[in-house]
């Protein structure tokens, strides 16, 4: 072989090798660019339901703690200041609206003495940059005097941001016949006192990054959470009345034992047992029995003990 054709066998090894490593390098750059691109994705997922997970955590705590005291007969509704509420807007499914109080509060001892009462809302509200959904959440340990359906402002005190780029929020709500409403009013008369038994909690959040080559983005799928109602409405007349009535019959069954009547009239006692010392192992037997039960047939001259 001559020493050109030598030469040029070399040059096309060399371009053999430039293409085999150039396929090697574009299949290993496509490869890393997925899997960057599937890992942003799972990161995202994940980012997402770490943040639905804090949202339905803390939802559903404070509707386990809701506490309800039924309204008197004698009450005017306005004058009572107990609620459960939930209204729905129609932008998604169940209540985006909701207000209650709630027995999940921990005194501070540094501000003195303190009830474990609160009340509680939730509902959506515009961002300040006015182009994306929050969920916020105001808690207040003062109960209202009266009624008060409203719902704070953004700037009230107590009023956080519990999420932001919210999607869907809802809460729907079963009473005891096992009916689902996306409304709730204690107040009313076809609520009346009433809790509801069970919720179901839906949330949905757009990803932080709103940013996106998709003109029409998915959208995003919703998390739920079931709720149980762990406190029923408390009937403040009725265990006042139960009370009262436990009294009585403490009262009513009390009664003046033998040994209290004995003491109450001792002369009169001993001056009988001298005549008949055979009744002193009878009259002490029957000690801690009421006097009523045995007066007929005790032949004892008493008094002060009925």
């Amino acid at each position: 072989m001559t020493r050109r054709g030598a030469l040029a066998f070399t040059l096309i090894e060399m371009l053999v090798v430039v293409l085999f490593t150039g396929l090697v390098l574009t299949f290993a750059a496509n490869f890393y660019l997925d899997i960057s691109v599937a890992s942003r994705a799972a990161l995202e997922r994940t980012v997402d339901v770490r943040r639905a997970t804090t949202v339905l955590d803390r939802v559903t705590r404070d509707l386990e703690a809701a506490v309800l005291v039924k309204k008197p007969e004698a009450v005017d509704p306005l004058d009572h200041p107990w609620v459960f509420l939930a209204e729905a807007s129609g932008r998604g499914s169940g209540a985006d609206r909701i207000k209650f109080q709630a027995r999940n509060h921990r005194p501070r001892a540094a501000l003195g003495h303190e009830s474990d009462l609160v009340t509680i809302a939730y509902w959506l509200a515009p961002a300040e940059d006015g182009e994306t959904i929050e969920l916020l959440r105001w808690i207040s340990p003062q109960l209202p005097e009266s009624l008060d359906r409203g719902f704070p402002r953004r700037d009230d005190p107590g009023v956080e941001v519990l999420a932001s780029h919210v999607a869907a929020f809802g809460v729907r709500l079963q009473d005891q016949a096992g009916a689902w409403s996306d409304t709730w009013d204690s107040s009313t008369l076809v609520r009346s006192s009433e809790l509801p038994v069970a919720a179901e909690v839906s949330v949905a959040l757009l990803s932080g990054d709103l940013e996106s080559d998709e003109l029409e983005p998915e959208p995003p799928a919703p998390y739920h959470r079931a709720v149980l109602f762990a406190l029923r409405p408390l009937d403040l007349e009725e265990t006042l009345a139960g009370e009262a009535s436990e009294e009585e019959e403490e009262d009513e069954t009390a009664c003046v034992t033998v040994s209290e009547c004995i003491a109450r009239n001792q002369a009169s006692v001993a001056q009988f047992l001298a005549r008949n010392p055979g009744f002193a192992e009878t009259l002490e037997s029957m000690g801690d029995q009421c006097w009523e039960d045995h007066a007929a047939s005790l032949p004892l001259a008493v008094t002060n003990c009925r």
